[in-house]
């Protein structure tokens, strides 16, 4: 981040360009955390009137480490620069702490309050209390859209000048540079109230378990560093070949890594021989693209470069996740009181009182007849088929060659064959290494699965992986709307693979896949790929059906 302290007044004034209509002068006052006084707090607070409701914002630096902090009225900002050593402030955390963050009678609502809970204990050692959360109010949380309406929905009767707000909102809070910007962030927070008057669950991270809270904090602050690293800029590349008819440009991408998505989010910027232009994304369809630009451009200009501007969005199982957090900042139990979370999270927590689904009372035994195992993979095998309680969740790992898909394999077929109710996912990071295990289980001889796959991921880029299991493949944008159109389509199997990010998003409750094959044991490969945070989603989704889970990977294979 490179927000600088001005050089300027420690009070000014800003306008709100939001809106196209004129509306009163900001008041922006900017202090250091070491030099912030009561003084400072009371006329913010001052500026309330008979209201008790404040937006807050938050900026954050290098490792999401919080720099900045800024409280809003209608017509008032108060900016407290945070970051830096914070020795000898225990007078100025304080009043922070009690006229502000931790004083009940006034109301801070902002985006992502998840975040700046995590932060604030995380970095300065502090609490908030009745904090409420703008951004699960709206639809795609964090998208450029939720934005948008939130503004929209506060102020109908006003025109939303909407290239500013995609200006402000475009930059993370990880690379924030405008005080001005970051300012009107915590306005538009106190706006974003009248919009959703009544946004449910108020935050109080001092009511919290300690041990909970740090765990909670520490997912937060882990998606949001892996969120950090991921590039504001993308080159894509494409072919040489292009159309250019007026305001729209098609486009064919060449490589998946770089290929261009329709995001809220970005927007594109095309370089041409006649100049550069910018525009977004109004269509994709495997690698072919249309780009609106935003002015006309000449039929016979040469493109030289295509450049994603902006983070792409959280994908449904990061959404997810981050949801699943927030509840549990709002003292939801959705994903702490999952007994797998409890387990794995805190193994001090007395286990005899969580609520497990039952085990099978069967004797489980290896039905393998492709290969004789050797005597790790048997035991790793058996393992896998435990019923005893110690072995509700089993972490396998082996270096490269030491036969894991074959384990996978061996432990699917005889956990299908122990009892004829018994259901298995197999999950991993990568699509590519979901269809590796696909086929050694078609090697094997095992036929009864099905395989889900992203559209994105397969339509007009890897149709080619998929040719020797097709008739074993089901892509998404051929899932059905009805539970019974699905079951159709499983055709009675009880073996489902798929990516972990593809399990965990809703998407495959509300078509009924988990409801056709319920989630009892789920197989993980490549275990040590995934970030721990992206279990949560499927350890709270699927808590009273899930089993059982096993963790299959090289612990010297980091993602």
């Amino acid at each position: 981040m490179t927000l600088s302290t001005p050089s300027m007044d420690p009070v000014t004034t800003i306008a709100q360009n939001f809106y196209k209509a004129p509306l009163p002068h900001i008041t922006l006052e900017f202090v250091e955390l070491a030099s912030l006084t009561s003084k400072s707090v009371s006329r913010l607070v001052a500026t309330l009137g008979e209201g008790t409701r404040l937006g807050i914002a938050a900026s954050y630096g290098e490792k999401c480490v919080l720099e900045t902090l800024a409280f809003s009225t209608a017509i008032r900002v108060l900016f407290i620069m945070v970051r830096g050593d914070t020795v000898g402030t225990s007078r100025q955390k304080k009043i922070l702490r009690e006229e502000l963050l931790c004083n009940v009678s006034l109301e801070k609502h902002g985006f992502f309050m998840e975040r700046i809970a995590a932060s604030l204990y995380l970095d300065l050692g502090l609490y908030i209390r009745n904090a409420f959360d703008i951004a699960s109010a709206g639809d795609k949380r964090g998208s450029m859209a939720a934005y948008k309406g939130v503004l929209v929905r506060a102020q109908t009767l006003l025109s939303l000048n909407e290239r500013v707000v995609e200006r402000t909102f475009a930059e993370q809070p990880f690379i924030l540079s405008r005080i001005d910007d970051f300012a009107l962030r915590a306005w538009a927070c106190y706006i974003g109230v009248q919009a959703f008057p009544d946004s449910p669950g108020a935050i109080d991270t001092s009511a919290k378990n300690m041990e909970e809270l740090r765990w909670m904090c520490k997912c937060v602050r882990d998606a949001d560093r892996s969120d950090a690293l991921k590039p504001h800029f993308t080159e894509n590349d494409v072919s040489a070949d292009f159309n250019i008819n007026g305001g729209a440009v098609d486009l064919q991408c060449t490589r998946f890594k770089t290929r261009i998505r329709r995001s809220d989010n970005q927007h594109i910027r095309l370089k041409t021989d006649q100049g550069e232009f910018k525009g977004h994304v109004k269509n994709v369809s495997g690698r072919d693209v249309k780009v609106a630009s935003h002015t006309q451009i000449a039929s016979n200009a040469k493109i030289r470069s295509v450049v994603t501007i902006g983070k792409d969005e959280l994908n449904g199982a990061g959404t997810t996740r981050a949801i699943l957090i927030l509840d549990a900042f709002r003292d939801g139990d959705a994903l702490i009181s999952s007994p797998f979370v409890r387990k794995i999270f805190f193994p001090d927590y007395p286990l005899h009182t969580l609520k497990w689904p039952k085990l099978p009372q069967t004797l489980p035994k290896i039905n393998f007849t492709y290969r004789q195992l050797n005597a790790s993979q048997k035991k790793a095998v058996e393992k896998c088929l435990s019923n005893e309680e110690e072995d509700r969740h089993v972490v396998i790992v082996g270096p490269p060659g030491t036969g894991k898909t074959t384990v996978i394999a061996a432990a699917v077929q005889s956990k299908v064959a122990e009892h004829p109710s018994n259901t298995v996912w197999v999950v991993a990071h990568s699509n590519v290494a979901v269809k590796n295990i696909a086929e050694k289980l078609v090697e094997c001889g095992f036929l009864d699965f099905r395989l889900l796959v992203s559209k994105d991921f397969h339509h007009g880029w890897h149709e080619h992986l998929y040719e020797a299991i097709s008739s074993r493949m089901i892509e998404s944008g051929d899932f059905k709307h009805t539970t019974l159109d699905n079951e159709r389509l499983v055709l009675g199997v009880r073996v489902m693979l798929c990516t972990i990010s593809m399990l965990s998003t809703g998407r495959l409750m509300q078509c009924g896949f988990t409801k056709v094959v319920p989630v009892q044991t789920v197989i993980i490969d490549e275990a040590s790929q995934i970030e721990v945070g992206d279990y949560l989603p499927i350890l709270a989704r699927y808590k009273t059906s899930l089993r059982k889970i096993v963790f299959i990977g090289d612990n010297k294979q980091r993602g």
